[in-house]
């Protein structure tokens, strides 16, 4: 796909379902239901952007698109990059949904098959880790797979994925020993178990992941990261009462109050219980300003919005990380050519 071109790559495999045999109709429409699920998707916005804005820029066939498509990259790698705190909240996080799940007792009995190299489990991990995201981790810069350099410590994101590969090999493990005690010891069964779970407690990003509309690089510019708080919704949509219970207390304990108040702000937007908010957050940070901010807070870090989720609140937010950096700077360039230089 990458050689050929993505239009190319798609094309080949339609005409090798065209060239089945007529009285496979299923699978003629299979093979193209897969391309379209495995492959991005260069629509019509992203043409509009490339034959209009690109064609009077002089940029090569292309070029916008390939624009947005890299600069989602290097958000990914400016907003999470060597970013220890994210990477722990990243951590401390998947554990969180893989013990609300699966129970503590099935984290720790999981934890040991892996630190014990159980024979049957990392063989399945080895083989079938892709379909539970193994390979298409949350911060990927658009890659296809997870080449052991991309895990190095010393590349941007290496340890941001590093702490992804052991949430999801954790909840596999969780996972498949909770899967053998439903299904009687069925190791077939309760892989098949650990899977779904996995996949419902860490979320997956892949490209077939996300709504179609959002596949092409113009659009799925503005979706970048959103695809995180879907999973979030997602996973808790099935919690249990006293599922919710923990899931608050966790996400309180890692976030602070003050996330926990960002996130409530944010489902109800702006309105008066939305100022009473601000009021109490304000005095909340007066009385105990590290407390206010969680376990990270304890020691002078505040990462209490990144920690919390948040339903996008305003045009920009709505438009991506990306196409908002871009305005933002067009519209400070601007301020300050007509203030004939910067003064802030």
């Amino acid at each position: 796909g990458r050689k050929l071109g993505l239009e190319d790559a798609k094309m080949a495999s339609y005409s090798f379902a065209d060239s089945l045999p007529t009285n496979m109709p299923n699978a003629k429409s299979y093979i193209k239901m897969q391309a379209d699920n495995m492959s991005g998707r260069y629509n019509i916005i992203d043409r509009l952007f490339d034959e209009t804005i690109g064609k009077k820029l002089g940029a090569k066939p292309f070029g916008v698109t390939r624009l947005f498509a890299k600069g989602v990259g290097l958000e990914s790698k400016l907003k999470l990059g060597y970013a220890p705190a994210k990477t722990a909240i990243n951590r401390i996080g998947g554990i969180l949904h893989t013990v609300l799940q699966e129970g503590s007792k099935n984290y720790t009995e999981g934890k040991k098959l892996l630190f014990n190299k159980d024979p049957d489990l990392l063989s399945r991990i080895e083989k079938e880790g892709h379909l539970a995201g193994m390979e298409q981790l949350f911060a990927g810069e658009g890659l296809l797979g997870i080449a052991p350099k991309e895990l190095s410590r010393w590349r941007p994101l290496g340890v941001y994925q590093r702490a992804e590969v052991k949430n999801r090999s954790e909840a596999l493990a969780a996972g498949y020993v909770a899967g053998l005690k439903k299904f009687n010891g069925d190791k077939d069964a309760a892989w098949i178990y650990a899977i779904d779970s996995t996949v419902l407690t860490q979320g997956l990003y892949s490209t077939a992941a996300k709504p179609v509309i959002v596949r092409g690089p113009i659009v799925g510019a503005t979706y970048q990261f959103k695809q995180y708080l879907t999973n979030e919704i997602r996973f808790m949509s099935q919690l249990t009462p006293q599922q919710w219970a923990g899931y608050i207390a966790g996400i309180t304990a890692i976030a602070g109050t003050r996330g926990a108040l960002l996130t409530i702000k944010s489902i109800i937007g702006i309105s008066v219980i939305g100022i009473g908010i601000d009021e109490l957050m304000e005095r909340l940070n007066r009385k105990a300003p590290h407390l206010h901010r969680g376990i990270f807070g304890l020691v002078g870090i505040d990462v209490s919005a990144p920690a919390s989720w948040q339903i996008p609140s305003s045009v920009k937010d709505w438009i991506g990380v990306f196409p908002r950096d871009i305005l933002e700077t067009g519209e400070m360039i601007i301020k300050g050519l007509k203030n004939n230089g910067w003064t802030d």
